[in-house]
C-alpha cells in the first residue's frame, strides 16, 4: 500500500545526510487492478478515482515533509501506463494495446526555483525523456548516445515511438508498434491503423490508405525502430520473478522475442474475440467459484484447436491437466509449449516438475541443466535441481551443488531447500543452522518448518517439534504430516488435539477408511461417543467387515447401554480378524 511505501520512505529520509544532493524515487502502485478502496475513500463511488485520491494524499505527506526540510527539491511526478476501461479497444486494463487510454499519461514537473505561473508543454514527450529533462534541470551534461531528449528545452522532431510485446509472447501475434506526434498516430502492425488524434480522439476511425507519403515514412521508420538491437542487454530474470510476474498477470507464457517482423502476420485487433476468450478462462479460473478444471480444459482446448500458437493457453492448460492428476498430458502439453519457445524459464520449469511427478527424475534434471545453462544463477531452477537429485538419493552430489551456489550468492531460498537436504542425510545440526537462517525473509516455504520439527524431535523437544508442524501445515497441507503430528498428541494422551488433527485428515482424505477409523476412536476416547459413531458410519460403509472398525462400533454401542448390539458387533469383528489373520493380513484396508 502506499502508506506503507511512504512510511518507508520518510523514515529512511530521517536518515539520510543533508549535507548532500539526495535522490529519491518512488513507485506507488495502488492505482492498479484490482482496486481496493482505503477507508476514509469510500465516498468516492469510482474505485478507480477513489485509489488515485488515496495516492494523491500520500505523495502529499511525503511532499510536506521534504519540501519543509528542504526547499530546494525538484519534484518529478510521471505514470507508467494509464488504464482501460470497460474494453476500450478489446483491453481491460494495460499492455496489451498502445492507444491513447493507455498511452496518454501525467507528467508534471516543479522545477527549483520554481516557476511563477503553470507552463504546460503542447510537444509530445515520452517516459524515455525523464532522464535528459531531470539532468537538464540540474545543469548537468546530457548522456551521450541515448534517445531521450530534454522535453523542456528541446522540440522533438520525431513522433514518440512506443512498443509493446505482449501480444507477440502471449499470444503470437504481430507485436504492437505506434509513432505519435499528437496530432497523428500509424499503428503499423499487420494490419496497419492511422488515427487523426485531434478530430478522433478516441481513436475509433482507421484512415490508413491515406495516400500522404508521411505515413509510409513513419511505418518503415516504425518497423525499423522496432527491429533494431539495443543499445544494451538485461540479464534475463529470475524464474520465481517471472512467477510474480504472472501472478500480476505480466506474464503467462511467452512466445518468444523475435524481432522479424515477418515471422508474425495475425494483427492483434483482428482477433479480440480470441484475447477476450482467453482472458475469461482466466477470470473463471480464479473466480470465488471457479469453473471445473474439465471445462477450463475444454475451453482451452476448443481455443488451441483454432489458434495453436497461443503459449499462455498452452501454459495453462498444461497447469490444468497436472491439478486434476492428468500428467502425462500435462508434459505433452508443456512440451508442445516448449517447443514453441525454446527459451522459456518458465515453462521448462513446469515440464521438469512434471517429470519428477511421474519419477522420470532424469529427464527432468536434464531440462533444468539446460536452463542454468542459460540462466546460471536462476535459483528457482537450481532450487529444483537440487530437491529431483535429492529425490533420486543423490543427497551428496546436491549438497555440493547447493553449497557453491549459496557461497556464490547467499539467498534464504538456497538456504532452505538446501538445509532439507541436509536433514535428509542426517546432517542435523548444519541442516538446522540453514534451516534457522532461512526464515530471516518470512517467506512460506515448504518442508522448512516440517524438517525443524523432524530434528526437535531427534533431540527430543517434543513441544519445538509440535510448534514447528504447526506452522508447517498452517502453509502447507499434508495428511501425512498432520497424521505424525496426530500421533505425537496420542503419546500424550492429549485426544482433544489429536482428534483435531485425525478429524481434519478425514476431511482431507474421504475415501480412506483408516481416516474415519482414527478420528472416531480420537473422539470415543475423549467420551464423545455421539460424534464418534457419527465419524465412524463412512468407514463402516467402505469396510463393512472391518475388524478394528467393527471393535470401535461395538465399543461405542456398549458405552451407549446398546448391549445386544454390542455383543453383535464384538462377535462380528472377532470372526472378521480371524480371517484376516487367516488370509495373512494384519492391517486395516483402505477403500480405493
Amino acid at each position: 500500500m502506499g502508506e506503507e511505501v511512504i512510511d518507508d520512505l520518510l523514515q529512511w529520509w530521517d536518515t539520510r545526510d543533508p549535507a548532500k544532493p539526495t535522490f529519491m524515487w518512488a513507485h506507488l502502485y495502488d492505482p492498479h487492478h484490482p482496486h481496493i478502496v482505503h477507508d476514509g475513500y469510500t465516498d468516492i463511488p469510482n474505485t478507480y478515482d477513489a485509489e488515485i485520491a488515496y495516492m494523491d494524499d500520500q505523495i502529499d505527506r511525503l511532499y510536506q515533509q521534504v519540501s519543509n526540510d528542504a526547499p530546494n527539491t525538484i519534484w518529478v511526478l510521471i505514470a507508467d501506463h494509464g488504464e482501460a476501461f470497460e474494453g476500450q479497444h478489446g483491453e481491460a486494463a494495460h499492455g496489451l494495446f498502445l492507444y491513447d487510454e493507455t498511452m496518454r499519461i501525467p507528467w508534471i514537473i516543479q522545477p527549483y526555483p520554481a516557476l511563477e505561473s503553470t507552463k504546460v508543454i503542447e510537444t509530445p514527450a515520452s517516459v524515455v525523456d525523464v532522464s535528459s529533462t531531470i539532468l537538464g534541470l540540474l545543469n548537468i551534461k546530457p548522456i551521450e548516445n541515448i534517445d531521450g531528449i530534454d522535453a523542456l528545452q528541446s522540440t522533438r522532431t520525431d513522433p514518440v515511438y512506443m512498443e509493446s510485446n505482449t501480444v507477440q509472447q502471449r499470444f503470437g501475434y504481430h507485436p504492437e508498434i505506434a509513432l505519435s506526434d499528437g496530432h497523428h498516430k500509424v499503428m503499423p502492425t499487420a494490419n496497419p491503423h492511422l488515427y487523426d488524434l485531434e478530430n478522433d480522439p478516441l481513436e475509433t476511425k482507421n484512415l490508413w490508405g491515406d495516400t500522404d507519403p508521411k505515413w509510409k515514412h513513419w511505418q518503415e521508420s516504425g518497423r525499423n525502430l522496432y527491429t533494431d538491437a539495443p543499445k544494451f542487454t538485461l540479464d534475463a530474470p529470475d524464474a520465481s520473478v517471472m512467477k510474480q510476474l504472472e501472478a500480476l498477470g505480466y506474464m503467462g507464457g511467452n512466445n518468444g522475442s523475435s524481432t522479424n517482423l515477418s515471422d508474425f502476420e495475425i494483427d492483434a485487433k483482428d482477433r479480440l474475440t480470441t484475447i477476450e476468450e482467453l482472458s475469461d478462462i482466466v477470470k473463471s479460473r480464479r473466480a470465488s467459484t471457479p469453473s471445473s478444471p474439465e471445462d477450463i480444459i475444454a475451453r482451452f482446448e476448443a481455443l488451441l484447436k483454432k489458434e495453436p500458437q497461443l503459449a499462455e493457453a498452452r501454459l495453462m492448460l498444461g497447469q490444468t491437466y497436472a491439478v486434476i492428476g492428468r500428467k502425462e498430458d500435462a508434459v505433452r502439453t508443456f512440451e508442445e509449449a516448449l517447443s514453441l519457445n525454446p527459451e522459456s524459464v518458465v515453462v521448462a520449469l513446469n515440464l521438469a516438475n512434471q517429470l519428477a511427478d511421474l519419477g522420470r527424475f532424469p529427464e527432468g534434471i536434464a531440462i533444468l541443466e539446460g536452463v542454468l545453462e542459460r540462466v546460471p544463477d536462476d535459483q528457482s531452477a537450481q532450487s529444483n535441481l537440487l530437491r529431483m537429485l535429492s529425490d533420486t538419493g543423490d543427497h551428496q552430489s546436491a549438497i555440493e551443488k547447493g553449497t557453491a551456489w549459496l557461497e556464490q550468492h547467499p539467498s534464504a531460498q538456497l538456504q532452505a531447500i538446501l538445509g532439507v537436504i541436509l536433514v535428509r542425510n542426517n546432517q542435523l545440526e548444519l541442516g538446522k543452522e540453514l534451516l534457522s537462517a532461512s526464515l530471516s525473509d518470512e517467506l512460506p516455504r515448504e518442508h522448512v518448518h516440517r524438517s525443524l520439527g523432524h530434528i526437535a524431535l531427534k533431540e527430543g523437544k517434543v513441544d519445538t517439534a509440535i510448534l514447528e508442524y504447526t506452522q508447517e501445515l498452517e502453509r502447507f497441507e499434508d495428511p501425512k504430516l498432520r497424521n505424525t503430528l496426530a500421533k505425537i498428541y496420542e503419546q500424550q494422551k492429549n485426544w482433544a488435539s489429536a482428534s483435531k488433527e485425525h478429524c481434519k485428515i478425514r476431511e482431507l482424505t474421504p475415501k480412506n477408511v483408516r481416516a474415519h477409523l482414527n478420528c472416531a476412536q480420537t473422539l470415543f476416547n475423549q467420551g464423545l461417543y455421539v460424534e464418534a459413531k457419527e465419524a465412524l458410519q463412512p468407514a463402516l460403509t467402505m469396510a463393512p467387515n472391518g475388524p478394528f472398525v467393527l471393535l470401535l462400533a461395538a465399543n461405542i454401542e456398549a458405552k451407549q447401554g446398546n448391549e445386544t448390539k454390542a455383543k453383535a458387533l464384538f462377535d462380528q469383528a472377532k470372526k472378521a480378524r480371524e480371517a484376516q489373520i487367516q488370509q495373512g493380513h494384519d492391517a486395516q484396508p483402505e477403500a480405493q
